[in-house]
């Protein structure tokens, strides 16, 4: 579970964060560029990362050991927060994300934990948003130099948020190479040549901040004007929903682990490099996958259908866990919840996102929206009358109970009223051919 500070963090990014790609969004329109296509898809991205951000919040994420322990374990002196302990802990924290950034792309167990951010199909603000939230980090291998160097843990939790939010303003098609800065920092040419899935682009430009480490490192690659960024995965996931995009890709592994007939291969599926299979198991059990220049040209993205009610609604149910998801942080900021408190109603939000992301994906839903609403009117309920949790029931949460428990009710009505249909699903013949 985060601590008040970082949850005061997370609480003013999110807002930051949906101004910036409003910002983008009435820019784009103004200027009649293309560059937000699908209302849905902006409503997914937005998702994912609330997503993203509970998961991380309610400490369900398994990190092996913290900076903290790292440091008292491994410091062989105290550069505290010295002026050079910052520009160490910038510099160390940008070439660790360029080489894990690298090792996340290269091998096919470390795929799931990064896969989810390359999900968008068209490039802007919101696509920044699309991140996983896999249960398992691999983060504290990047921190190790800094916890010899004895750097104090505040440095590093606030240099670590700041190339967080950083790292969002380049998803995003207004700008391009920027000129000589290009060869220092990240621009959102080099960004939208690591998102695209062309030939020419494909496992590409890996920096967080600064491009430095992918020209030294033979990894640069400029966006060409003959080759148009094609966005995405090679084996698209064809879902909005946050619960199968943080699966998906192991559940696939397993599959293939059970299906393959030697040893061997049941092991060195989880050493290969990305997207390897058995070629046994990989004839017999294909799956949907862009492997020519061709097929990635021609991929029509991902787009269930709505009516405009629906898409209002799903509008709305997005806005709606936005502030949901900031009134959680408040609490932990203002030290209202502990941990099985925190988890409880971390898991109401997640509970609620897999609703609405399956109504997002044009899928059966009225079931999960029962169970949703009887879940917040039990909590309700456990929190104004048992007294689960001390919480200030006479004030912001009856306000939000009065609201969200209508809503939900609501949304089982909308179920059967709006209309939606999934996307076609993709031509697995079609697209495994090579």
């Amino acid at each position: 579970m985060v601590d008040r500070s970082t949850a005061l963090g997370m609480l003013i990014a999110i807002p930051f964060l949906a101004s910036l790609a409003m910002a983008e969004l009435v820019a784009s329109r103004m200027l009649k560029r293309r560059y937000y296509t699908s209302a849905l898809d902006a409503a997914a991205s937005f998702t994912s990362g609330m997503w993203n951000l509970t998961v991380t919040g309610a400490g369900l994420i398994f990190t092996f050991v913290s900076y903290e322990w790292l440091e008292a374990k491994l410091a062989v002196t105290d550069l505290g927060s010295s002026p050079l302990s910052w520009a160490l802990t910038f510099l160390t924290l940008d070439i660790g994300f360029y080489g894990l950034h690298r090792a996340a792309h290269r091998f096919n167990v470390l795929w799931q934990t990064h896969l989810v951010h390359h999900t968008p199909e068209e490039i802007n603000i919101a696509s920044a948003l699309r991140n996983g939230g896999t249960p398992i980090s691999i983060r504290f291998v990047i921190l190790v130099p800094l916890a010899v160097l004895g750097v104090e843990p505040k440095l590093v939790l606030l240099m670590s948020g700041v190339q967080l939010i950083a790292t969002n303003w380049y998803h995003t098609c207004f700008f391009g190479e920027l000129g000589p800065l290009g060869k220092v920092i990240v621009t959102p040419a080099q960004h939208r040549v690591h998102h695209a899935i062309n030939e020419a682009y494909i496992d590409k430009n890996f920096g967080a901040l600064l491009s430095i480490w992918d020209h030294m490192f033979g990894t640069y690659q400029p966006e060409l004007d003959d080759v148009p960024p094609v966005y995405g995965l090679t084996r698209p996931l064809r879902t909005y929903n946050p619960l199968r995009m943080d699966y998906a890709h192991w559940w696939q592994m397993i599959k293939d682990t059970v299906r393959a007939g030697s040893v061997r291969d049941k092991v060195w599926i989880w050493l290969a490099h990305t997207n390897w299979r058995p070629s046994e198991v990989a004839s017999e059990h294909p799956v949907a996958e862009l492997k020519t220049e061709a097929q990635r040209r021609a991929y029509e993205r991902y787009r269930p259908e709505a009516d405009l009610l629906a898409t209002a609604w799903s509008t709305a149910e997005v806005v709606l866990q936005g502030v949901l998801t900031m009134e959680l942080f408040w609490w932990v900021s203002q030290g209202f919840l502990d941990r099985p408190a925190m988890i409880v109603f971390a898991g109401m939000l997640l509970l609620s996102i897999v609703t609405y992301s399956t109504a997002l994906d044009g899928r059966p839903h009225t079931i999960l929206t029962v169970c949703r609403f009887g879940v917040a009117a039990l909590l309700v309920i456990g929190v104004s009358s048992v007294g689960w949790f001390s919480l200030p029931t006479d004030g912001l949460f009856a306000l939000t109970a009065a609201v969200v428990l209508p809503f939900y009710a609501a949304a089982i009505v909308m179920s059967g009223v709006a209309k939606r249909s999934p996307a076609p699903p993709l031509d697995v013949t079609a697209m495994a051919v090579a």
